[in-house]
């Protein structure tokens, strides 16, 4: 009888290993690995005051959103100092700044945006999660004496912690303080290719190696470019040598565009974008693989219309760089 309790207490404790929750360390009222409600359903899920006078809000961001680690846990907060002024702060990284205007508005824009009013009052928590999925919360205190809460599971897809994230990045970044800024690399290219197509045509630029005997002006590696028109049935191609300037000139070009949410290998892809006609084989298209001197690399390849028309912009750009140099 002894062996099989101690056999069984042993079994009990390796259960409650495996559930990766400790009672002892769970708040007041949280039930440890179940759903924990707690939610307020008469709070207000309208908030008519606009201005903001206090903030809070944590968030779980999967990928590399600053310095050298991956996923981590962000803080932000913004409250009155002694002297009654406010000032914003992220715990994680422990970098502060005295909060304006322009901080409190971006912020209230995310806000609305994404209708967060709708959850004032929720306190839904699912305990035992992956990180991932842990608690997080959200506060807005405002002039009016109105108040938005809600507490949570971390949402990894959605698109409200990212926002707001972005919020303080740049506002700390406007003030010298880049530790937040997702890297966007504005740095010498080394290569890039491009198709992009409209109703039946499709253009293509590319590099290729050819044969010495294809070779112009004694170069082997040459710029091709590649015109498929459906409705005429028609083909054109042609090769030219590299300009001098070629990659100075893209690189000029493509560092006037932010492209990092089309960026298929960016934590900033898809960000607010419905993504629900990406793989769309009707839709026109634009590939464009980029490779930097430092070795970073771009991969777009958007099949989605409304892609393709925000990704206008730097194709025009491109195509009639191309233009110029193809004749």
């Amino acid at each position: 009888m002894k062996i099989l309790l101690l056999m069984t207490a042993a079994a009990l404790f390796f259960i409650a290993a495996l559930s990766g929750c400790d009672a002892k360390k769970e708040p007041s009222g949280v039930i440890c690995g179940g759903v924990t409600d707690n939610t307020d359903r008469k709070a207000p899920k309208t908030i008519v005051s606009k201005d903001i006078t206090a903030f809070s809000a944590s968030m779980y961001l999967l990928g590399r959103w600053s310095g050298p680690d991956e996923n981590m846990l962000y803080d932000f907060e913004i409250i009155k100092n002694e002297d009654g002024k406010l000032f914003a702060c992220e715990k994680t990284t422990g970098i502060k700044a005295g909060a304006d205007k322009t901080l409190l508005s971006g912020l209230q824009k995310v806000i609305d945006d994404e209708k967060l009013a709708e959850q004032n009052g929720l306190w839904r928590v699912t305990a035992g999660l992956p990180p991932e999925f842990q608690e997080i919360s959200f506060s807005a205190e405002y002039a009016s004496g109105e108040m938005l809460r809600f507490t949570c599971n971390n949402d990894p897809f959605a698109d409200w912690p990212k926002r707001i994230y972005l919020v303080f990045a740049d506002w700390f970044a406007g003030r010298g303080i880049g530790d937040l800024l997702v890297p966007k690399n504005d740095g010498p290219v080394k290569s890039v290719s491009l198709e992009v197509g409209s109703g039946e045509m499709f253009t293509e630029i590319r590099s290729v190696r050819v044969r010495e005997e294809n070779a112009k002006s004694g170069e082997t590696l040459l710029l091709e470019k590649n015109v498929f028109d459906g409705s005429a049935k028609k083909n054109s191609s042609k090769r030219i040598c590299f300009p001098a300037d070629y990659y100075k000139r893209i690189s000029e070009i493509l560092a006037g565009y932010d492209l990092r949410a089309f960026d298929r290998s960016s934590v900033l892809y898809g960000l607010g974008r419905d993504l629900k006609d990406d793989n769309d084989k009707n839709a026109p298209g634009v590939v464009l693989h980029i490779e930097y001197e430092n070795g970073d690399r771009l991969l777009i390849e958007a099949k989605d219309k409304k892609d393709t028309e925000l990704l206008k912009p730097v194709t025009d750009a491109l195509l009639e760089y191309y233009a110029s140099i193809f004749g």
